[in-house]
């Protein structure tokens, strides 16, 4: 067994004894859906933005750029029905609408950004070690994105 997985296996008996498995389940569980109405608020946010665009290869990598929010929504969405043991309920988010510019969608990115640090930092601390892995991924799939936005926004302003 590796260390980790012993140090993993230790901390859920420990947490099965004292009961507080169940309280740190849901606040992460709680975490998760909050991470996962970001992602798909920012989604939308670039779908929305995306349709107002005059050149169809710049609406292609946006709208590729909302996929990949989606799906990682979907992974999250996944991981929530699992840690839940069903299928979970997430509010559904208010209707987005363009504002002919990306500040909004920045904006959330960074929450974003912080959101996944702090929440893998305590699914760690908790002793969800895969969960503290898969948000990590994300955080950093999400890095990569916004700098792809920043690069797909110069490239509007130069064509304009």
């Amino acid at each position: 067994m590796s260390p980790i997985a012993w140090i993993d296996n230790a901390i859920e008996k420990l947490e099965k004894k004292t009961g507080r498995n169940g309280k740190l389940r849901k606040k992460l569980i709680d975490f998760l859906k909050a991470d996962y109405r970001m992602l798909r608020k920012i989604a939308q946010l670039l779908k929305a933005e995306g349709k107002h665009l005059a050149y169809a290869h710049l609406k292609a990598e946006v709208n590729g750029l909302a996929e990949v929010k989606q799906q990682q929504a979907d992974s999250l969405r996944e991981l929530i029905n699992k840690l839940e043991g069903g299928e979970s309920k997430v509010a559904e988010e208010d209707p987005v609408y363009p504002k002919g510019n990306f500040r909004e969608v920045f904006a959330k990115e960074a929450v974003l950004q912080e959101m996944l640090g702090d929440h893998a930092n305590l699914a760690e601390d908790y002793g969800y070690a895969s969960i503290a892995r898969q948000l990590r991924e994300i955080k950093e799939e999400n890095y990569n994105s916004i700098e792809q936005l920043e690069r797909i926004i110069m490239r509007i302003n130069t064509e304009i």
